[in-house]
């Protein structure tokens, strides 16, 4: 896990992943969440100030909780080809 430049957390879950054999999924769902994103909504009202775009319609998560939510959010824009035009409108309706 020391030699994983993450977060142990993230380090633990990509070594169970590889043993699970999702290591793919985990690996997306790691660097989404090593990366600043605003594609989720914030809690504190200084955040929904900032916010200049409308609520997009993203993926739930399936009652499975936020990291299956980015995983969710990363492959409808993967089988939309990157386009986040087309993902806004597709996403899993």
């Amino acid at each position: 896990m020391e030699e994983l430049p993450l977060e142990p957390s993230l380090s633990r879950t990509l070594m169970e992943a590889n043993e699970y054999g999702c290591l793919s999924q985990a690996l997306t769902v790691a660097a989404m969440l090593s990366a600043e994103t605003t594609l989720l909504p914030g809690r504190s009202k200084s955040t929904e100030k900032k916010r200049k775009h409308d609520h997009l319609d993203l993926p739930d998560g399936s009652g499975w909780g936020d990291h299956i939510q980015l995983l969710q959010i990363y492959e409808c824009w993967h089988q939309t080809y990157y386009d986040i035009d087309c993902a806004r409108t597709v996403a899993f309706r």
